[in-house]
């Protein structure tokens, strides 16, 4: 059932910008048993969020790549998409075609939405540019798909420090992976290690308003299970994501939970007046503080557990900042 699956074709969806580093090179290197598995994608769309001006170093590093990936044996082509069921021109076998596209505006919902539209095959597995999976990863994800007869999947994502940050910091569940089993049926999902069957998505797509500020996935996802889809969880296809040294620290660690908690308010109390706000902010007040109060004497002892009871702390503390948004384009992409 998996590889009958398989043959009606995957796209591999990655979104990348002008981070000014190696990242997405060291992502496309590590990309190669991904794309010589047994269940591979056929396609490879990669979406430009960082402009037209970004545009001719990515095409460049992606030739450098398929250039190393053809010495490994593999076979790629480079062609325009098309949603019309087409392969336009796409040899058979295990050639597979990569793409770069460009989204217009730093939005990252509008980058993710180009790709739901610009993918060539029925399944669409969404990863993130800093990521590493290993070859089984897709298969996985398309073995609880197909075991579930789900509409979407969603992976674990572990974090991957440096060894010179805190212990508690390695330690802390960035991604909320920890207690779920494979089949588990979710509310909602992130979208760094996902798989959709896109014709059972209906007219759902990434909300805008999300594509700066971050929960762009969380609040799509939700509306996807509001609406009836059936989204698993799958635990044997874990992604890590690979975080540079410059973002391992407890200031970077806290700051991304505060964003976190306030794009959860944001999703959460829309529409809702202000007795339902006021509760919401209530039980967000006592659970900083007495989160903050353990993690903070966790942190004093030298215990790993205190990174998880920081981030529940410093959530809740999002959720109480008013009004507050990240810049997407500010270093909070996440996605």
């Amino acid at each position: 059932m998996t590889i009958e699956l398989a043959e009606r074709g995957i796209t591999l969806a990655v979104v990348t910008y002008d981070r000014g580093d190696a990242t997405f090179a060291g992502f496309l290197d590590a990309l190669q048993p991904v794309l010589s598995a047994q269940v591979a994608p056929r396609e490879l769309l990669i979406v430009n969020n960082g402009g037209a001006g970004f545009l001719a170093s990515l095409s460049a590093t992606v030739d450098t790549a398929r250039a190393r990936w053809r010495d490994a044996g593999l076979s790629t082509r480079s062609g325009a998409t098309l949603r019309d069921g087409s392969d336009a021109g796409c040899e058979p076998g295990r050639t597979q075609t990569v793409t770069v596209v460009t989204a217009i505006g730093d939005n990252l919902s509008d980058a993710r939405n180009l790709a739901l539209e610009q993918a060539r095959h029925p399944l669409l597995a969404f990863v993130d540019d800093d990521q590493r999976m290993t070859a089984d990863w897709l298969g996985a994800l398309l073995q609880c798909l197909a075991s579930h007869d789900a509409d979407a999947v969603a992976g674990p994502v572990h974090c991957r420090f440096p060894a010179s940050a805190p212990l508690w910091l390695r330690r802390t569940d960035f991604h909320n992976t920890r207690n779920k089993v494979t089949g588990q049926p979710l509310a909602t999902a992130g979208a760094g290690n996902c798989l959709l069957v896109l014709d059972r998505l209906g007219s759902i797509r990434f909300d805008a308003a999300y594509g700066a500020s971050g929960a762009e996935d969380t609040d799509f996802f939700m509306r996807l299970s509001a609406s009836g889809g059936n989204i698993r969880w799958c635990a044997e296809a874990p992604a890590q994501e690979v975080i540079a040294d410059e973002r391992a620290s407890a200031r970077y660690a806290l700051t991304r939970f505060m964003t976190q908690g306030r794009s959860f308010r944001r999703l959460v109390t829309a529409g809702h007046g202000l007795p339902a706000l006021a509760v919401f902010l209530l039980r967000a007040a006592l659970q900083f503080l007495v989160a903050g109060a353990v993690g903070g004497a966790l942190l004093l002892l030298g215990r790993p557990s205190a990174g998880d009871w920081l981030k529940k702390a410093f959530t809740n503390l999002g959720k109480l900042t008013h009004g507050a948004r990240d810049d997407y384009s500010a270093g909070s992409r996440d996605g």
